[in-house]
């Protein structure tokens, strides 16, 4: 057995023996979201025999959330490497839903990564407010250009813009415009990366003020231009 097996069964062991030891609900799963095992507590709140489980993705268990979003909002909005928090709905074996706060932890390297999930049970009625949060999340999504204050978003969702605020502070620790901005910016980046259009008709369909709006704006976050990023992805992927 290679060092590098060695490490990853020790840390897989750590984490089996981590599993057992705590109260909250948790289950370790590999790169591709399949569960490898469950503690007594996730099988106790979710009713499921762990052989029911083996080899399912999260997918199947969760509503919202999944380790592919995760990843591909690591990569964007540059979250701490092999770290998650976010919320999720856990469906039972009755299909009762539990909402949960999740953490997701990466406990191994690249070449055979597993993530230990866990789940902090939260209070059943806000569900309803996670409801309306996916909403809110999946109508910026697919309104983005005409989207461009937390106002046009109330009329649209038909929601008070007060509600909006809440569930956005309460749930995403951001306020309705920086949330805006953080989807706008991912978005950029995969088209800048993924496509030939130009930085004018990117910032049209991201429904930027202009150009100047757009370069502003990635510079602020980015700390560099977009050519500059540009020259720095090409060097790396190169």
């Amino acid at each position: 057995m290679l060092a590098d097996d060695l490490t990853i069964r020790s840390l897989f062991d750590s984490v089996l023996w981590l599993l057992e030891q705590t109260s909250v609900p948790a289950l370790l799963v590999d790169y591709r979201g399949k569960i490898i095992t469950a503690n007594t507590p996730f099988l106790s709140v979710t009713k499921f025999q762990e052989e029911e489980l083996l080899g399912k993705r999260c997918r199947e268990l969760e509503v919202i959330e999944d380790l592919v979003e995760i990843q591909r909002r690591k990569k964007y909005l540059k979250s701490q490497i092999g770290h998650y928090h976010g919320y999720s709905i856990i469906i039972d074996r009755d299909k009762k839903e539990f909402f949960c706060r999740l953490s997701i932890d990466k406990v191994a390297c690249d070449s055979a990564a597993y993530y230990l999930k866990q789940f902090q049970m939260m209070n059943h009625n806000k569900i309803e407010e996670f409801k309306d949060l996916v909403k809110i999340r999946n109508t910026i999504e697919e309104n983005l250009q005409e989207i461009r204050d937390v106002f046009v978003l109330a009329r649209v969702v038909r929601m008070d813009y007060r509600r909006i605020l809440f569930l956005m502070k309460e749930f995403e620790g951001v306020t309705p415009k920086r949330y805006l901005t953080g989807v706008r910016l991912r978005r950029c980046l995969e088209l800048i990366e993924a496509s030939s259009k130009t930085q004018k008709e990117i910032a049209f369909e991201l429904g930027f003020c202009d150009v100047s709006h757009l370069c502003n704006v990635f510079k602020d976050s980015m700390k560099m231009t977009i050519t500059e990023y540009l020259k720095t992805n090409c060097c790396q992927n190169g």
